[in-house]
């Protein structure tokens, strides 16, 4: 599912002292990026990719083509900079006592419940999940902050001799 972009977790930006460079990354990986991109200023447009805005509203904001900000997305990408999908995250069934039986969760972060107004397994869960996400984001090609990578890793089966 498409979402709002966003700039991955730990991803960061600064001008050089000279103001032409914008340097984006990590700690470990920087990018250098000029700070005026095909007629777009780049630490606006860092500062507007923060996963609560669509791209409409950051080209009402920004007032730019959505042409010129896709593009800009799709440099960052090439980067592994940006989150611009969102993945459900599976949980285990659960009863839900709405309907009286059990059900598989599909999206345990649009879970709601009227009987059920904090669950903490999920919270734990999600809270857990998000730490592993956050260190496989990085993967190259990854574009949903890492969650297909950890999810994918649920598929595996084990064989006990004894």
């Amino acid at each position: 599912m498409t979402i709002a972009p966003a700039l991955k977790h730990g991803v960061g930006f600064h001008l050089t002292a000279d103001r032409t460079l914008l340097i984006v990354g990590t700690r470990f990986r920087r990018i250098p990026f000029p700070a005026d991109w095909d007629g777009l200023n780049t630490a606006r447009m860092l500062e507007l990719i923060d996963g609560k805005r669509g791209i409409s509203e950051i080209c009402q904001i920004s007032k730019t083509a959505p042409d010129q900000i896709k593009k800009f997305l799709q440099e960052l990408q090439r980067h592994d900079l940006v989150d611009l999908f969102r993945t459900p995250i599976s949980y285990v069934e659960r009863y839900n006592p709405e309907v009286g039986e059990i059900e598989p969760m599909i999206d345990t972060e649009n879970f709601q419940s009227q009987f059920l107004t904090e669950d903490y397994a999920i919270k734990n869960f999600l809270s857990r999940m998000e730490v592993e996400c956050n260190a496989a984001t990085f993967n190259s090609g990854d574009v949903d902050a890492g969650r297909t990578a950890v999810i994918s890793r649920r598929r595996f089966s084990i064989l006990i001799f004894g």
